[in-house]
């Protein structure tokens, strides 16, 4: 353990101790980023950023629950820590009692799977300044500007409590995204997220970014209907990240607001999708515990086509007699509920260029944009914009670039009409998280439904 984490650790420890609280759970984070943004083709943001949060929660327990309050702060100090802790407590005394509270993980809670060492993410800032110039010059040969970010960070998570349990780790974290724009309005995206910022391939964004936005230019406008798709991960992450927050947690189901609700070993998809959350992966961008300090499970939601599981915490799993899946949600998400955290959507054996080869016509999708995952969850119905790369497929190629349209449609029922999958599958950062991914290959979906022709997005 790196001299860092003992640190947080040990402040943690000493201000839990020093608040006198008698139940209470710290989860602290600290990430060390480097961030180079640039934009209208120019490097205008260079920033190393020491960020850190505790989140401190306690509990004032009853015959069967218990009152319970959180404070978050930035100060995570033990003094910190500590005022934090006693501040909550006087909270917890005043909120109304959660039933079935099963108290704070103990010391005897299994401990995470070792995972393999990965090395340091982190650049000097005259690296990624030399890794952006390369790749805005890479824009400026084709006459066009560049806008994206180059990240690389190390991130530090660090949870101890009142009844023994503590839990420490480091995951690195690197990506890097761009649009590749020209003055006529064309747009191209690409991006790349690895554990490892040396692994981050700058030509190869740069290039696949310029291809889409050239390819991009004067395009022609569509009408609405159906229409069959090639989606790139970017596009298939978007849904997959709205099916996290709607489908997959316990108190979801529980509520009757998911599409998993009644559905439990019935098919909801076509045969060729299997989900997985695969929190204990080592290609898991999250730590191997959750924020209730609780290992991570990987565990099938959906077994070719069948929906198999769902995602606890402590609470959820204690008021179905289930123990958690290690799915607390991280203290960047907006609710207290269960939620997937390392989805990962298994590959078939095309190539994206044999998938869109299937496609008499149809649309190539890179990425969708504004998309609403609310709109019936039951249905799994969502609505959305495609973006920065969408283009005609005819007789099985690429051909003019499309205006932007607007997609209508139940995710689960396009999935059921799933007819390809690529073995390649991309991680594609979760825009909820500190540092989360979720992996998804290429995919061909028929008939996919747009409600809206030849739309213009939202200004970003």
């Amino acid at each position: 353990m790196d001299e860092r984490l003992e640190a947080m650790l040990r402040d943690a420890r000493e201000g839990l101790s020093r608040s006198k609280v008698k139940s209470a759970e710290v989860f602290v984070h600290a990430a060390d980023r480097g961030f180079a943004r640039f934009s209208r083709g120019e490097l205008d943001q260079h920033v190393e950023l020491d960020e850190r949060r505790a989140v401190v929660r306690a509990a004032v327990t009853h015959d069967g629950g218990a009152q319970i309050a959180s404070v978050t702060t930035s100060d995570t100090s033990a003094d910190g820590i500590a005022r934090a802790a006693a501040r909550a407590e006087h909270m917890a005394k005043v909120t109304p009692v959660t039933e079935g509270w099963p108290g704070f993980a103990t010391r005897d809670e299994p401990a995470p799977r070792a995972r393999a060492s990965i090395a340091a993410t982190m650049r000097s800032p005259e690296d990624r300044a030399k890794a952006v110039g390369r790749l805005l010059e890479r824009c400026r040969e084709r006459s066009l500007a560049a806008a994206g970010a180059f990240e690389s960070s190390e991130h530090r998570s660090v949870i101890v409590n009142t009844i023994g349990l503590e839990r420490a780790e480091r995951t690195p974290f690197a990506t890097c995204k761009v649009f590749a724009l020209d003055a006529g309005g064309a747009s191209g995206f690409a991006q790349q997220t690895r554990r490892s910022a040396e692994d981050i391939d700058i030509d190869a964004i740069a290039a696949r970014a310029v291809d889409k936005c050239l390819a991009g230019r004067d395009p022609v406008v569509l009408p609405a209907g159906e229409y069959d798709v090639v989606l790139e991960p970017s596009a298939v992450v978007e849904l997959l990240e709205w099916l996290a927050f709607t489908t997959f947690g316990a108190r979801e189901v529980a509520d009757g607001t998911s599409a998993f609700a009644g559905r439990l070993g019935e098919r909801v998809t076509g045969e060729n999708i299997t989900l997985r959350d695969e929190g204990a992966s080592d290609r898991s961008f999250s730590s191997a515990f959750d924020r209730e300090g609780t290992a991570r499970r990987s565990l099938v939601l959906i077994d070719r086509g069948v929906a198999t599981s769902v995602v606890y915490d402590r609470l959820h799993g204690a008021r179905e007699g289930r123990p958690s899946t290690g799915n607390a949600a991280p203290p960047s998400a907006w609710e207290d509920a269960p939620v997937a955290q390392s989805l990962v959507m298994d590959g078939g054996s095309d190539t994206l260029e044999s998938l869109v080869a299937k496609v008499d016509r149809g649309l190539w999708i890179t990425r969708f944009h504004y998309v609403n995952g609310f709109l019936d969850p039951r249905r799994t119905l969502m609505t959305g914009l495609t973006r920065d790369g969408t283009f005609v497929i005819e007789r099985g190629a690429r051909g003019r670039g499309v205006r932007n349209m607007r997609f209508t449609d139940s995710v689960f029922e396009a999935l059921a009409r799933c007819e390809g999958l690529s073995s390649l599958i991309e991680a594609v950062p979760t825009w909820w998280s500190d540092s989360g991914a979720f992996y998804a290959p290429s995919v061909l979906i028929r008939g996919l439904k747009f409600s809206g022709g030849g739309v213009e997005p939202p200004a970003a």
